[in-house]
């Protein structure tokens, strides 16, 4: 990996590999590495407290018991949670009461992190541009995947604060004149 920026506040590592007339662009970043590492935490930890909140409720009054139910939270919770549901093992164990299927009764819950993900957390901050530019060089090619960000926050920019939608208008000199303004105030903004 060879280092493109690193101007104190932002450092960028990059890693070119060219193949069949596309470039692959490995870039890491530790703020991104930070970003990453903080959502995947917070996911984790929010995933584990509501585990931890349904294993209590199967000691309480009035709090959901029945396997199937407890499979469906469980489930519901892992949806939720897509990320750290990949992290952990959920096993939920059964008490069968009678006879029949419907009186399975959930005992415990029991959570597991798997070491295989931990490899992944060396994956943080990295992603890859492709582009079939191969005239570009590495410090080109990020700038314009950065540049790409920029244009897409204007556009967001242009489309809430600054009154570009929703556009109300019927007839065609009146939405132009309101996409006029909408871009003349983007530009004053500016």
């Amino acid at each position: 990996m060879k280092i493109i920026r690193d101007d104190g506040e932002v450092t960028v590592e990059v890693c070119r590999k060219e193949k069949e007339q596309e470039v692959f662009l490995l870039c890491r970043s530790i703020n991104r590495t930070l970003k990453d590492r903080g959502i995947r935490n917070r996911q984790e930890q929010l995933f584990v407290e509501r585990l931890a909140y349904y294993q209590s409720g199967l000691s309480k009054k009035g709090h959901t018991k029945v396997y199937s139910k407890v499979l469906e939270l469980i489930g519901r919770l892992r949806e939720k949670y897509p990320k750290a549901s990949k992290v952990y093992d959920v096993e939920v164990v059964a008490e069968k009461t009678d006879s029949s299927v419907k009186s399975l009764i959930a005992r415990d819950i029991i959570w597991k992190k798997k070491a295989a993900f931990e490899k992944n957390e060396a994956f943080d901050g990295c992603y890859v541009l492709r582009t079939d530019r191969t005239d570009l060089g590495d410090s080109e090619i990020w700038r314009t995947y950065v540049m790409l960000t920029r244009v897409e926050r204007a556009f967001r920019s242009l489309k809430s604060s600054l009154g570009l939608r929703p556009n109300f208008h019927q007839i065609e000199c009146r939405a132009d004149a309101h996409l006029f303004i909408s871009v003349l105030a983007y530009h004053i903004l500016h």
